[in-house]
Protein backbone atom coordinates (compact mmCIF):
# COMPACT_ATOMS: atom_id res chain seq x y z
CA UNK A 1 0.00 0.00 0.00
CA UNK A 2 1.29 3.56 -1.08
CA UNK A 3 1.79 6.40 1.44
CA UNK A 4 -0.61 9.27 2.41
CA UNK A 5 1.88 11.61 1.03
CA UNK A 6 2.36 14.07 -2.47
CA UNK A 7 5.01 10.77 -3.76
CA UNK A 8 2.04 8.67 -4.45
CA UNK A 9 1.61 7.94 -8.34
CA UNK A 10 -1.56 8.72 -10.15
CA UNK A 11 -1.39 5.65 -11.88
CA UNK A 12 -1.48 3.58 -8.69
CA UNK A 13 -4.54 6.12 -7.30
CA UNK A 14 -6.68 5.33 -10.41
CA UNK A 15 -5.57 1.76 -9.72
CA UNK A 16 -6.74 1.64 -6.11
CA UNK A 17 -9.35 4.53 -6.57
CA UNK A 18 -10.97 3.85 -10.45
CA UNK A 19 -13.80 6.15 -9.34
CA UNK A 20 -12.38 9.42 -8.90
CA UNK A 21 -10.58 9.05 -12.12
CA UNK A 22 -13.47 8.46 -13.65
CA UNK A 23 -15.14 11.11 -12.52
CA UNK A 24 -12.08 13.49 -13.08
CA UNK A 25 -10.72 12.53 -16.49
CA UNK A 26 -7.23 12.93 -17.68
CA UNK A 27 -6.61 16.32 -19.65
CA UNK A 28 -3.53 17.55 -20.94
CA UNK A 29 -4.92 20.96 -18.56
CA UNK A 30 -4.73 21.18 -15.11
CA UNK A 31 -2.82 18.44 -14.87
CA UNK A 32 -0.74 19.81 -11.68
CA UNK A 33 -4.43 20.96 -9.82
CA UNK A 34 -6.01 17.05 -10.71
CA UNK A 35 -2.91 15.52 -9.25
CA UNK A 36 -3.39 17.32 -5.68
CA UNK A 37 -6.69 16.55 -6.26
CA UNK A 38 -6.40 13.11 -6.52
CA UNK A 39 -3.71 12.59 -4.01
CA UNK A 40 -5.92 14.52 -0.94
CA UNK A 41 -8.53 12.04 -2.57
CA UNK A 42 -6.81 8.92 -1.62
CA UNK A 43 -5.23 10.42 1.71
CA UNK A 44 -9.07 10.80 2.55
CA UNK A 45 -10.42 7.31 1.44
CA UNK A 46 -6.94 6.43 3.76
CA UNK A 47 -7.26 8.53 7.42
CA UNK A 48 -10.70 9.40 7.06
CA UNK A 49 -9.37 13.02 8.91
CA UNK A 50 -11.79 16.26 8.71
CA UNK A 51 -8.44 18.04 7.45
CA UNK A 52 -8.24 15.87 4.61
CA UNK A 53 -12.02 17.13 3.84
CA UNK A 54 -10.80 20.56 4.23
CA UNK A 55 -7.96 20.10 1.73
CA UNK A 56 -10.13 18.22 -0.73
CA UNK A 57 -12.68 21.01 -1.09
CA UNK A 58 -9.41 23.58 -1.06
CA UNK A 59 -8.18 21.41 -4.34
CA UNK A 60 -11.60 20.64 -5.78
CA UNK A 61 -12.10 24.53 -5.72
CA UNK A 62 -8.39 25.13 -7.47
CA UNK A 63 -9.02 22.16 -10.52
CA UNK A 64 -12.70 23.51 -11.20
CA UNK A 65 -11.26 27.36 -11.66
CA UNK A 66 -9.03 25.48 -14.12
CA UNK A 67 -11.07 22.96 -15.83
CA UNK A 68 -13.54 26.33 -16.19
CA UNK A 69 -11.40 28.14 -17.91
CA UNK A 70 -10.31 25.55 -20.00
CA UNK A 71 -13.45 24.43 -21.08
CA UNK A 72 -13.71 28.10 -23.06
CA UNK A 73 -11.20 27.03 -25.52
CA UNK A 74 -13.11 25.94 -28.43
CA UNK A 75 -11.67 22.89 -30.48
CA UNK A 76 -12.74 22.66 -33.76
CA UNK A 77 -11.58 19.40 -34.84
CA UNK A 78 -12.14 17.91 -31.28
CA UNK A 79 -15.34 18.67 -29.55
CA UNK A 80 -15.63 16.02 -27.19
CA UNK A 81 -12.33 17.73 -25.57
CA UNK A 82 -14.56 20.64 -24.79
CA UNK A 83 -17.21 18.28 -23.54
CA UNK A 84 -14.74 16.52 -21.08
CA UNK A 85 -13.96 19.35 -19.61
CA UNK A 86 -17.41 20.86 -19.06
CA UNK A 87 -17.87 17.39 -17.43
CA UNK A 88 -15.28 17.83 -15.03
CA UNK A 89 -15.75 21.50 -13.92
CA UNK A 90 -19.55 20.53 -12.99
CA UNK A 91 -18.24 17.01 -11.28
CA UNK A 92 -16.03 19.63 -8.83
CA UNK A 93 -18.62 21.80 -8.39
CA UNK A 94 -20.91 19.09 -7.16
CA UNK A 95 -18.29 17.66 -5.38
CA UNK A 96 -17.59 20.99 -3.49
CA UNK A 97 -21.11 21.02 -2.66
CA UNK A 98 -21.64 17.19 -1.34
CA UNK A 99 -18.67 17.88 0.84
CA UNK A 100 -19.46 21.49 2.04
CA UNK A 101 -23.18 19.48 2.94
CA UNK A 102 -21.77 16.67 4.58
CA UNK A 103 -19.49 19.06 6.84
CA UNK A 104 -22.14 21.86 7.27
CA UNK A 105 -22.00 20.76 11.03
CA UNK A 106 -17.97 20.26 11.96
CA UNK A 107 -16.46 21.51 14.54
CA UNK A 108 -13.18 21.18 12.59
CA UNK A 109 -11.55 24.68 12.92
CA UNK A 110 -10.60 24.84 8.95
CA UNK A 111 -13.91 23.71 7.89
CA UNK A 112 -15.20 26.12 10.37
CA UNK A 113 -13.16 28.88 8.54
CA UNK A 114 -14.13 27.29 4.95
CA UNK A 115 -17.81 27.33 6.01
CA UNK A 116 -17.23 31.00 7.43
CA UNK A 117 -15.10 32.24 4.65
CA UNK A 118 -16.89 30.31 1.72
CA UNK A 119 -20.53 30.61 2.65
CA UNK A 120 -20.80 33.38 4.98
CA UNK A 121 -21.52 31.23 8.47
CA UNK A 122 -21.54 33.48 11.13
CA UNK A 123 -21.79 30.70 13.41
CA UNK A 124 -19.29 28.50 12.04
CA UNK A 125 -16.87 31.82 12.80
CA UNK A 126 -18.04 32.49 16.19
CA UNK A 127 -17.20 28.80 16.90
CA UNK A 128 -13.53 29.50 15.24
CA UNK A 129 -13.12 32.56 17.21
CA UNK A 130 -13.56 30.87 20.19
CA UNK A 131 -10.89 28.08 19.44
CA UNK A 132 -7.94 30.63 19.09
CA UNK A 133 -4.76 30.35 21.41
CA UNK A 134 -6.08 26.59 22.00
CA UNK A 135 -4.39 23.28 20.65
CA UNK A 136 -6.87 23.02 18.38
CA UNK A 137 -5.52 26.04 15.82
CA UNK A 138 -2.35 24.87 16.68
CA UNK A 139 -1.27 24.20 12.78
CA UNK A 140 -0.45 26.47 9.80
CA UNK A 141 -3.81 26.21 8.15
CA UNK A 142 -5.33 27.56 10.79
CA UNK A 143 -3.02 30.35 11.80
CA UNK A 144 -3.20 31.86 8.71
CA UNK A 145 -6.73 31.57 8.08
CA UNK A 146 -7.05 33.45 11.93
CA UNK A 147 -4.71 36.21 10.17
CA UNK A 148 -6.91 36.36 7.19
CA UNK A 149 -9.97 36.82 9.26
CA UNK A 150 -8.20 39.90 11.41
CA UNK A 151 -6.61 41.37 8.38
CA UNK A 152 -9.07 44.09 8.66
CA UNK A 153 -9.64 44.44 11.90
CA UNK A 154 -6.58 43.83 14.39
CA UNK A 155 -3.33 44.32 12.02
CA UNK A 156 -1.58 43.19 15.81
CA UNK A 157 -3.05 39.87 15.60
CA UNK A 158 -2.38 39.26 12.03
CA UNK A 159 1.28 39.63 12.87
CA UNK A 160 1.12 37.41 15.35
CA UNK A 161 -0.51 34.71 13.62
CA UNK A 162 1.32 34.65 10.74
CA UNK A 163 4.65 34.79 12.07
CA UNK A 164 3.39 31.95 14.56
CA UNK A 165 2.18 30.11 11.48
CA UNK A 166 5.96 30.32 10.71
CA UNK A 167 7.30 29.26 14.00
CA UNK A 168 4.90 25.85 13.19
CA UNK A 169 6.62 25.00 10.34
CA UNK A 170 8.88 21.27 10.16
CA UNK A 171 12.03 20.34 8.15
CA UNK A 172 10.47 19.32 5.10
CA UNK A 173 7.31 21.02 5.20
CA UNK A 174 6.04 22.86 2.06
CA UNK A 175 5.81 26.39 2.65
CA UNK A 176 2.92 28.98 1.46
CA UNK A 177 4.32 31.89 -0.20
CA UNK A 178 1.42 33.74 0.60
CA UNK A 179 2.63 34.21 4.06
CA UNK A 180 5.67 35.90 2.94
CA UNK A 181 3.53 38.27 0.38
CA UNK A 182 1.01 39.39 3.36
CA UNK A 183 3.95 40.38 5.56
CA UNK A 184 5.41 41.98 2.65
CA UNK A 185 2.60 44.17 2.07
CA UNK A 186 1.78 45.16 5.60
CA UNK A 187 4.38 46.50 5.92
CA UNK A 188 4.80 48.41 2.91
CA UNK A 189 1.37 49.61 4.86
CA UNK A 190 3.30 50.41 8.03
CA UNK A 191 6.36 52.26 6.05
CA UNK A 192 8.70 49.71 7.27
CA UNK A 193 10.45 49.18 4.72
CA UNK A 194 13.75 47.61 5.85
CA UNK A 195 11.12 44.68 6.53
CA UNK A 196 9.05 44.45 3.62
CA UNK A 197 12.19 43.98 1.80
CA UNK A 198 12.91 41.37 3.91
CA UNK A 199 10.28 39.12 3.29
CA UNK A 200 9.88 40.44 -0.34
CA UNK A 201 13.48 38.58 -0.64
CA UNK A 202 12.49 35.51 1.36
CA UNK A 203 9.55 35.06 -1.07
CA UNK A 204 11.98 35.34 -3.72
CA UNK A 205 14.56 33.07 -2.55
CA UNK A 206 11.51 30.35 -1.44
CA UNK A 207 10.38 30.42 -4.94
CA UNK A 208 11.65 28.33 -7.65
CA UNK A 209 11.70 30.31 -10.12
CA UNK A 210 13.23 33.31 -10.74
CA UNK A 211 10.29 36.60 -11.21
CA UNK A 212 11.89 39.44 -12.60
CA UNK A 213 8.75 41.34 -11.39
CA UNK A 214 10.32 40.41 -7.97
CA UNK A 215 13.59 41.07 -8.76
CA UNK A 216 13.02 44.53 -10.08
CA UNK A 217 10.53 45.25 -6.89
CA UNK A 218 13.73 44.46 -4.40
CA UNK A 219 15.62 47.25 -6.62
CA UNK A 220 13.65 49.66 -6.30
CA UNK A 221 13.00 49.25 -2.75
CA UNK A 222 16.62 49.15 -2.14
CA UNK A 223 17.12 52.55 -4.35
CA UNK A 224 14.12 54.58 -3.09
CA UNK A 225 14.68 54.27 0.56
CA UNK A 226 18.60 53.66 0.62
CA UNK A 227 18.98 49.93 1.85
CA UNK A 228 21.72 48.07 2.30
CA UNK A 229 20.80 45.47 -0.03
CA UNK A 230 24.08 43.06 1.17
CA UNK A 231 22.62 43.23 5.00
CA UNK A 232 19.14 42.38 4.55
CA UNK A 233 19.52 39.66 1.82
CA UNK A 234 21.62 38.29 4.74
CA UNK A 235 18.90 38.67 7.21
CA UNK A 236 16.37 36.95 4.52
CA UNK A 237 18.78 33.79 4.04
CA UNK A 238 19.10 32.90 7.07
CA UNK A 239 15.73 33.88 7.90
CA UNK A 240 14.35 31.41 5.49
CA UNK A 241 16.94 28.53 6.70
CA UNK A 242 15.59 28.83 10.06
CA UNK A 243 12.16 28.21 9.23
CA UNK A 244 12.95 25.57 7.03
CA UNK A 245 14.90 24.10 9.93
CA UNK A 246 12.05 24.77 12.34
CA UNK A 247 13.81 26.62 14.45
CA UNK A 248 12.32 30.26 13.26
CA UNK A 249 11.25 32.61 16.17
CA UNK A 250 8.90 35.70 16.17
CA UNK A 251 11.11 38.75 16.01
CA UNK A 252 10.65 41.12 18.64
Amino acid sequence: MFSCDDTVKVADICTTHPEICAEFQEDNWCRAERRKLLVTYHNLQTEQQESQQYKMLLNLEKYSVCMKKASLIEHKKFKEKKNLRISNYMNAKQRIQQISNETVNSEDPLLLYYHWSRNNNKNALAKLLTLENTDAVENVESQVNLATYYVKRDIGKTFDFLFHALELYKPGDEIDDEIFKTLTTLFIDKKKYKQAYIWLKVFSLNSSERDEFTEQQLENYARSFNLDREFLDKVATTTLKNIKAGSFVKPN
